[in-house]
Parts: structure tokens; C-alpha cells; sequence
């Protein structure tokens, strides 16, 4: 039977527990006399069954009005089974019924406004709960771990799912959100993996970190309103170790969006959006196609695409609309998967930029593969990043006088572009910007033109290049494996070469250096370009500068320009310094040689500081260490290099207040020499693998005293994975 409150006498009261406390027909009370309050308050020997709380209570002849539920007043009480709450009750305390497993029915008040935090957590004899219309918020945790939920219904009245509201609610198939849900927070419905569909309210603007993680058995999410759906912010870069999640959005997970119980493949972006959110139709891969309305400007987020991998069209009925659009990466833009872009209706291939235009915008164009040629009128200032990356179908690109500056990355990999020349106006390439042009053959330059950034023609297919007289850097990878460049001239006026700006050009028979002044130049500036082969053409009077100085001495041959090689035969072979050896103690590095009385030079970089867009860089403590020997009257000795990284311990965080936690480190040193992986300083008995870059395993080894050698079949030049424990670590084979 229900427990209900009985008019008692003074006399059979029990005795108050307390100044305040009393326990009343089996329930405890926490009275406040001059408010004429009670609060329902823990019982000392926990609630079993059922239990009625009544709306008020009498007590020494004074009614209190029944008006809360204190914290854990209920709490763990394993074999309470039902309870009902009265509408006298406007507040629920924290935990007030968590781990009641036992608790298979409860009635909440429509007197209620929200339920606190974790109120009814792993109560997993719940099946089901009727959520009351005064609702105006769900706190965190208020129903996690509750099991035994199969669906929910969530009053219109709520604004607010807070974080974990419903994680690990394992048995709940399907949720209604009411139509004044404004905002669900994180991991709110993590690892409710039975869910299977869930729609979405208009009114809804933005979702927490990992609000849907887990929930693997989503297969569809039904939206009321496709503008409001474009303007939900979905919170996806967590500050953790710059990890990003997608599953804030449910859409990553279910791959298949429904417009009022209709599937949408065709997607058609409804007039007055001006703004697509990140991530807003994700791994929507049941699109084919996306239409994009007439608007004077529209901004679209970061990865607002991604994966969208059955596109394959994106339809536009005005140029200048689409010149206009603002895309924040390559995923914003659903062209990227689609490569084919139609203008009321008919396929864009040659492609004229309409005059008036004075920028092409980034990522406007990325990945239309079916675009053969581009013609840019004197309108255009600039090309900006990405412009036309990947258009692998381009051809022909016609660049006009007025175009001044050229983005990073803007023609990267169009691999079908057979020519180049750029107007006497560009003063301004940025790096990467035609990186992978594999079939480019010619280069002509402009002649204003000042420097040639990093990797700008990387990997192209050159097969000679003239750097102009104007130029004065030429930055690091700037023609790195452009296998079929034969012959360079570089201009008179350079003074700096960086690294590798020659480096893996194998064909490389003749370099005419044309500078009186011999360039600054890298050790590495010609790396695996066999100039040992190769002929180095100088002006006369510098000879003897070129032929002292490194990498230029290197070279087999250095003549003069006229072809001259006024070289003494009886002058007796240069000795060189032997190799260095690398060794990392006691937060420094130590080198020895062979060779007595030599100095050391060392370069050391950051593989992971690079070129990089975004709100963060995550950044590795991963360095290559290079060192060769010189000495005076010797030849330098061949470089050694080494990759010197750190293996995170657990950080340690207590009595930390306002500061930064001290993460112990290990230092691990890896050298690689003929194929062999050698590692120093990894723990003892700690186990070490080789991989080539697409995961076969190359070799394995257990480290003895910190140290462990393992011989692979890789070759030089050839990239590999290191790992240890749970490190991995990027090496190249010398």
C-alpha cells in the first residue's frame, strides 16, 4: 500500500531526528517554521516500495506546505519502487533519486520548471517517464545511465537538454524534441546506441561536443525546416589536443537527412540563407546533387560537405552569385566531391570569368575536375587560395595584365596543365600554388618578380626553368621532385637558395648560376640530385668562389660560362671530414668524429611547423637533427641525421592551481642508416615496430637496455613509421 500522511496528535509523533528534521507517516521532512515549508530529506534507514508524498504536513499544529525534495533524498535507495510527487513541489534537488535502480514508475509535478542535475541517474528500472509541460530545462546527467528508457518526449517548453542529460541510455530507439528546444548540450545522448532516428525542431540553434557520440545505430534525421537546419552551430573542435569530433551532429552518423519524413538527395538551398554552418550536412552521402539560390553573398562553414561522397552535380543560375560565395575550407564547397558544376543546366568546361570581377575567391572552383580551361580578365587582382585546387581536367590557363597576386595552393595538382606564363603584373605567388602541376613543362616568369616561395612548383613536370633576373630568394622545396627538370638558370640577382629548392630533380645534367656573388645555398640545397653528376655553369670571375663553397662545389664540373674549365691537374685530392656520430644525454646533444679538430654544424627543424589554416596548430615535439663535420683544408663530411622526439609520461596535475600541468617526458632518439632503424632511450622491454606509410609491418624489436636495432628492406629515400608504445614517429631512410 502507498504511504499517506494521517492526522496525527503531538503524542504519537515521532521523535524530531533533529532541530528541523522530523519524519512524518514514514517520510523525513526538513522544516522551515517561518516559512511553513517542508523539504523532503534523506531517510536514514533509505525508502523502500511505494512512497506518496502528500502536499502538506502538520506538525505541533502548524501545516507545512510540501515544497521541495532535497538533495540524495532519495538517493540509492535500491528498492524503492514507485513514487509520487505533488504539485506543491517547484524544486528537485541534485541526485535526489540516483541509483534508484529499483524505481520502475515515478510521477512528476506539472509545479516543476526543471529537473537538476543527475536527479534520476542510473535509475535502470525506469522504462519510461512522462516529462511534465512546466519543464523549462533538463540539468546534466538527469537521466544517464538510465537503461531501461526505450523513448522519451521532451515538452515544448524545454530550451535546454544539458550535458550528459541521457548518455548511456542504452535503451532508448527513438526521442521527440519539442518545438521550443533551443540548444542541446554535450555528450547529451552519448552512447545511445539503439537510437535509430531523431528530429530535429526549427527552433533549435546549436549542439554540444559529442552530443550524439556513440550513438551507432542512428540511420536517419528528419528535420521540419531546412533554413533553420543550415543555421544550427554544431561545436566540433574540441580544445583537447585539437582533436576534432563530428558527433555533435547526429547527420555524420545517421548518412541519410529527411525533410518532414522525406529523404532529401536533391538539395536544394532555399532562398534568404545567407549562411551554412560547419559540418551542417556531413557524411550526407545520399546527396546527389546541390542547387544554390540567387543571393548577393553567402558564407559557408568549415566542412559543411565533408563526405558528401555521392555528389555529383552543383547547380548555380549566375556566375557572379557563385564568384561571391565565401567558403571557410575545401569541405565547405560541395563541388569538391561533385566535379562538375552546371549553369542553368549546362556543364561548365571553359570557364571565362566575367569582366568586372576583381577577385576569384578561395575554394570557389576546388575539385571541378571537368573544367578544361579558365580565362581571367584584366578585371582580376587576385586568385586566392585554393581557387582551382585539384581541377585535374584544367588544360589551359589564360592569365591577363592586372592579375598581381596568385593564393596558396591555388592551382595545386591540376595535373593537366601543360604551360604557364605569367603577366609582367603578378608580384606575388604564394607557397604550394602549383604544387603537383605534374605535366607543367614550361614556366615563362614575370619580371618584377622577386621571389619563388616554398614548394610553389613541387613536384611538377619542368623540364627546364629560367628564374629571372629580378628574383632574390629561392625558398625552400621551390622545384623539389620535379623529376624531369634537366636544366636551371637562375638569375643574377639571387642571393639565397634555401633547402632542397633543387632537391630530388635526378635528371639534372646543367645549373647556370649566373650570379657574380656566390649565392647563400643550403648543404641540402640540391639533396638526391645527383649534382655529383652534374655540370655547374658560373661567370669567370667567380669560379674559384663557386668551386670553394658548399653545395656548389659539389658538383662534378664547374665552368665558366663560355664553357671554360681552367682547372689545375697536378692539384692533389681534397680529404673530407668523416661522419659525424649523434648522441642525445641529459637534455643536450653530443657529437664526435673521427676526424680531430673539426667544428660541427647543426640544423634542426620541426617537421610539424608548416603552412597552416585554421583557429590551431597542433604541434608534435618531433625534431630532425642534422649535423656535419668541416675543418679547414677538408671537404665537409657527409651529414648524420637523427629524429629526436618525446614520449609523453601521465602529466602530473596535483596541487596545481592556475598554472600549466608538468608532462614528464622520455627522450627517444631514432637513426637510420642502410635500412637499419636504430632507437636509444625507449623504456626497457618496450615494444618497437617498423611500418611502411601504408601500414605494412616492416619489422619488429623489443628494446634491451633502452636501445633496439631493427633491420628493414625500406630503401633510401624512403618514408617510414616508427612505434613506440604508443608513439609513432615519421622517419625517411638515409
Amino acid at each position: 500500500m502507498k504511504t499517506r500522511l494521517l492526522t496525527l496528535t503531538a503524542i504519537l509523533l515521532p521523535m524530531v531526528a533533529s532541530a528541523d528534521v522530523v519524519e512524518i507517516g514514514g517520510i523525513y521532512y526538513n522544516l522551515i517554521p517561518k516559512a511553513k515549508e517542508a523539504k523532503v530529506t534523506k531517510n536514514p534507514n533509505k525508502y523502500t516500495g511505494n512512497v506518496d508524498i502528500p502536499t502538506t504536513v502538520a506538525y505541533e499544529g502548524a501545516d507545512y506546505s510540501v515544497t521541495s525534495i532535497d538533495e540524495y533524498a532519495f538517493n540509492e535507495c535500491s528498492e524503492l519502487t514507485s513514487v509520487t510527487i505533488p504539485n506543491s513541489v517547484t524544486s528537485l534537488g541534485s541526485y535526489a533519486f540516483s541509483g534508484c535502480s529499483g524505481l520502475t514508475s515515478i510521477s512528476i509535478p506539472n509545479s516543476l520548471t526543471s529537473i537538476s542535475t543527475s536527479a534520476f541517474s542510473g535509475c535502470t528500472g525506469l522504462t519510461s517517464i512522462t516529462l511534465p509541460n512546466s519543464l523549462t530545462g533538463i540539468d546534466g546527467y538527469s537521466f544517464s545511465g538510465c537503461t531501461g528508457l526505450t523513448s522519451v518526449t521532451i515538452p515544448d517548453n524545454v530550451t535546454m537538454i544539458a550535458y550528459n542529460a541521457f548518455s548511456g541510455c542504452t535503451g532508448l530507439t527513438s526521442i521527440s524534441l519539442g518545438d521550443g528546444l533551443q540548444y542541446i548540450g554535450e555528450y547529451a545522448f552519448q552512447n545511445c546506441y539503439n537510437l535509430t532516428s531523431i528530429t530535429i525542431p526549427k527552433s533549435l540553434t546549436g549542439i554540444g561536443h559529442y552530443a550524439f557520440k556513440g550513438c551507432g545505430g542512428l540511420k536517419m534525421v528528419n528535420i521540419t525546416d531546412l533554413a533553420a537546419w543550415c543555421g544550427i552551430s554544431f561545436s566540433w573542435e574540441a580544445d583537447k589536443f585539437y582533436q576534432r569530433d563530428y558527433t555533435s551532429n547526429p547527420l555524420f552518423l545517421a548518412k541519410h537527412l529527411f525533410l518532414n519524413g522525406v529523404e532529401i538527395t536533391e538539395l536544394e538551398i532555399p532562398d534568404g540563407v545567407t549562411e551554412i554552418g560547419d559540418i551542417a550536412f556531413i557524411n550526407c552521402t545520399s546527396l546527389t546533387s546541390v542547387s544554390f539560390p540567387h543571393t548577393d553573398e553567402m558564407w559557408i562553414g568549415s566542412s559543411a560537405f565533408y563526405q558528401c561522397t555521392g555528389l555529383t552535380s552543383v547547380k548555380i543560375s549566375d556566375l557572379s552569385t557563385w564568384l561571391n560565395m565565401r567558403f571557410d575550407d575545401v569541405s565547405s564547397n560541395p563541388l569538391y566531391y561533385a566535379h562538375k558544376l552546371y549553369l542553368n543546366g549546362n556543364e561548365v568546361k571553359h570557364l571565362i570569368i566575367p569582366s568586372g570581377e576583381t577577385t576569384i575567391r578561395g575554394f570557389v572552383f576546388n575539385g571541378c575536375t571537368s573544367l578544361t580551361s579558365v580565362t581571367i580578365p584584366y578585371s582580376v587582382k587576385s586568385i586566392e587560395k585554393f581557387a582551382f585546387y585539384q581541377c585535374s581536367g584544367l588544360t589551359s590557363l589564360n592569365l591577363t595584365d592586372g592579375l598581381q597576386s596568385i593564393g596558396d595552393r591555388a592551382f595545386y595538382e591540376c595535373s593537366s596543365l601543360t604551360s604557364l606564363t605569367l603577366p609582367n603584373s603578378v608580384t606575388s605567388i604564394e607557397p604550394f600554388a602549383f604544387y603537383g602541376c605534374s605535366n607543367l613543362a614550361s614556366v615563362t616568369f614575370p619580371n618584377g618578380f622577386y621571389k619563388i616561395e616554398n614548394s610553389v612548383f613541387q613536384g611538377c613536370g619542368l623540364t627546364s626553368v629560367t628564374i629571372p633576373n629580378s628574383v632574390v630568394t629561392i625558398g625552400n622545396n621551390a622545384f623539389f621532385d620535379c623529376s624531369k627538370l634537366t636544366t636551371a638558370t637562375i638569375g643574377s640577382s639571387v642571393k639565397t637558395v634555401e633547402n632542397l629548392a633543387f632537391g630530388s630533380c635526378p635528371e639534372l645534367t646543367d645549373v647556370y648560376c649566373l650570379p657574380e656573388k656566390v649565392p647563400t645555398a643550403t648543404y641540402w640545397a640540391f639533396q638526391d640530385s645527383y649534382i655529383e653528376y652534374a655540370t655547374l655553369h658560373v661567370p669567370a670571375n667567380s669560379l674559384e668562389d663557386y668551386q670553394a663553397n658548399d653545395p656548389w662545389k659539389r658538383f662534378k664540373n664547374i665552368v665558366t660560362l663560355d664553357g671554360s674549365t681552367p682547372v689545375d691537374p697536378g692539384t692533389p685530392e681534397t680529404p673530407k671530414c668523416a661522419t659525424p656520430t649523434i648522441r642525445y644525454q641529459n637534455g643536450q646533444l653530443s657529437y664526435s668524429c673521427e676526424t680531430e679538430d673539426v667544428e660541427f654544424v647543426t640544423q634542426i627543424t620541426d617537421p610539424d611547423i608548416t603552412y597552416h589554416y585554421g583557429a590551431t596548430v597542433p604541434l608534435l615535439a618531433t625534431y630532425s637533427v642534422t649535423v656535419w663535420a668541416t675543418k679547414s683544408g677538408y671537404d665537409h663530411s657527409d651529414p648524420a641525421m637523427a629524429t629526436l622526439c618525446w614520449i609523453e609520461v601521465d602529466p602530473k596535475t596535483e596541487g596545481i592551481e592556475d598554472g600549466i600541468a608538468q608532462v614528464p617526458v622520455r627522450p627517444v632518439m631514432i637513426q637510420v642508416q642502410d635500412g637499419v632503424v636504430n632507437i636509444t632511450g625507449a623504456e626497457e622491454n618496450q615494444q618497437i615496430s617498423i611500418f611502411s606509410t601504408d601500414g605494412k609491418c616492416l619489422g619488429q624489436g623489443i628494446s634491451r637496455n633502452g636501445s633496439a636495432s631493427i633491420s628493414t628492406s625500406l630503401r633510401r629515400g624512403n618514408c617510414a613509421i616508427v612505434r613506440i608504445g604508443d608513439t609513432a614517429v615519421k622517419v625517411i631512410i638515409q
